[in-house]
């Protein structure tokens, strides 16, 4: 890539590499001509971290640069950060600081052939809003969409694009206008005005539901978002009969965290809420409600000290984000926040990871970990996805077969990752399969190499998924849904007179012949098992046993 860096102040920048893959390399010229070019940094891949720093630079000239990136495999990817004069911060090398150049023939004629369009929304609920745009030059517009009363209009933070879906509406703004504004080189002209209509809220709120995964932290989902006062207050809740010692509104509005004293030790709790409002103009009161939460899986939590210290929240069974820190998992010293149950022997697990935040490291990592002990450089299978934004955006997966040493990196080639993802692991005795899947039916094994063997492996291991942001002191959000036991797959077939019943992974096939049913196993039934298509009507199903979570 190349362009013009223009500082805004005179002084010394430093330039750092926060992002590459694979080698990389940022010039600087001396002046706005490639004939000057300096180096200022090289790093090989992918060590985040190398820098470089430039004095005299003068506050308004342009001095043009390159970045350079050597393609070697997987992903790529280049991000360069720069800090400026008296500052201790280093941010991305953006639109602030850079600019590139264009020549008369490349000088563009735009116009708007579709227009935004009026929009009616309830009180606290998103709006979409799309534009589409004519160019004849080669660059492609930026679009920054405003919000105004249809004289005034101010950029709306973070709408850019020509489709944008807003954050919930509340009523204030009934009657509120929207455009885009359109930017290119020499160039800025706004689309029509679109009106907000917003309908008022008059549904009462609804606790969906509510979940644990430590047992002393309990998740509340509920149906929008909520009065702040009265979803803080802990006079509005009791779980098993205690009111709670604090309650905490998250980011969003419509999930509340619930701190309690008597840590959970059942399964299952309940949960009773009262005079919880919405954040209605006229606010609407919930029902009082009697939740059955989910206490799903053992504990939370971080391994190897990592910086931040993790934050988690799950509100249904299965589901949890985990906004967690750390340098990596990976070598012999891991730093990720955990959460896992302990399994003895066989186990079929799966989750659906819906998103990794990027935060300028291609290698943040979220997925299905199995560890001997929560050891920074335990034994371990790990697998994940990482991030779409990212230069990497692809599976990877490793195995640590002896506790202290460094992990083998087995898991070849790496597919790339879409988003949502699903990941699955099954072990049988000594052997592990790692699975992906675009939908959660259909899994494809992770790396010709499956299944691996592994059988230093103990017999109980910790099984979960955790997450890493791979940047020390900066947390990564990653949002899993739907951990559990993988149920099996069963299809049959008809082939001549018999119907053969197949299914996946392991399990005990069991039939009755009425419903509801008192199953009988079929000893030695493996899949591929047939039956007599003209036997009278008969219900199979097959079982899959693990031990309790």
């Amino acid at each position: 890539m190349s362009g013009y860096f223009t500082p805004p102040v005179t002084g010394t920048y430093l330039f750092s590499f926060l992002a590459h893959d694979d080698d990389a390399q940022f010039r600087l010229s001396t002046d706005d001509t490639a004939a000057n070019l300096q180096n200022v940094m090289a790093a090989a891949c992918c060590n985040t971290g190398a820098s470089g720093t430039v004095t005299n630079l003068v506050a308004g000239r342009r001095y043009y640069y390159e970045g350079l990136v050597k393609e070697a495999g997987g992903g790529d990817g280049l991000t360069i950060g720069v800090r400026p004069p008296g500052s201790s911060t280093i941010v991305p090398m953006g639109g602030q600081y850079t600019s590139i150049a264009i020549g008369t023939s490349n000088a563009p004629v735009a116009g708007v052939v579709q227009q935004p369009q009026n929009v009616t929304v309830a009180e606290n609920t998103p709006a979409s809003f799309s534009i589409v745009v004519t160019n004849s030059g080669n660059l492609p517009p930026f679009i920054q969409w405003q919000l105004g009363n249809g004289v005034t209009f101010s950029d709306f933070a973070g709408a850019t694009g020509t489709n944008i879906t807003s954050p919930p509406i509340p009523y204030a703004y009934n009657g509120a206008q929207v455009r885009a504004a359109i930017y290119l080189p020499g160039l800025t002209l706004y689309s029509a005005s679109a009106t907000i209509t917003v309908l008022p809220d008059t549904n009462k709120p609804v606790a969906i539901s509510a979940a644990s995964a430590n047992g002393t932290q309990v998740g509340v989902r509920f149906s929008e978002i909520l009065g702040s006062a009265t979803a803080t207050d802990t006079n509005n809740y009791s779980v098993n009969g205690e009111r709670p010692l604090t309650a905490a509104l998250r980011p969003g509005g419509s999930n509340v965290v619930l701190v309690i004293s008597t840590p959970i030790t059942n399964k299952e709790f309940t949960v009773i809420i009262s005079n919880v409002t919405d954040q209605a103009a006229t606010p609407n009161v919930m029902n009082t409600t009697t939740l059955t939460g989910k206490y799903w899986i053992d504990t939370v939590v971080d391994i190897g000290s990592p910086n931040p210290a993790g934050v988690h929240f799950s509100g249904r069974e299965g589901d949890i984000e985990i906004t967690a820190g750390g340098a990596d998992v990976w070598g012999n010293n891991d730093q990720f926040t955990f959460t896992y149950s302990p399994r003895t022997n066989d186990f079929d697990v799966k989750v659906r990871v819906d998103s990794i935040q990027f935060v300028g490291n291609n290698w943040s990592k979220a997925g299905i970990n199995a560890r001997s002990s929560t050891g920074n450089a335990a034994q371990m299978v790990w697998f994940y996805p990482t991030p779409a934004e990212g230069g990497s955006h692809t599976y990877e997966g490793t195995i640590r077969r002896v506790d202290g040493a460094s992990n083998v990196d087995d898991f070849q080639p790496r597919p790339n990752v879409v988003f949502p993802s699903w990941l699955r692991l099954i072990r049988s005795g000594s052997l592990f399969t790692p699975y992906i899947s675009t939908n959660g039916t259909n899994w494809d094994p992770f790396g010709t190499g499956a299944p691996y063997s592994a059988p230093e492996l103990p017999a109980t291991l910790l099984v979960g998924v955790g997450a890493v942001s791979h940047v020390d002191g900066t947390a990564s959000t990653a949002k899993f849904a739907e951990f559990g036991n993988t149920h099996p797959t069963v299809s049959l077939e008809r082939i001549g007179g018999n119907i053969t019943i197949r299914w996946d992974g392991t399990g005990v096939l069991q039939y009755s012949d009425n419903l509801p049913a008192t199953w009988i196993t079929i000893p030695g039934a493996t899949s591929g098992f047939t039956v007599p298509a003209d036997q009278a009507h008969r219900y199979y199903q097959v079982q899959r046993l693990f031990p309790m979570q």
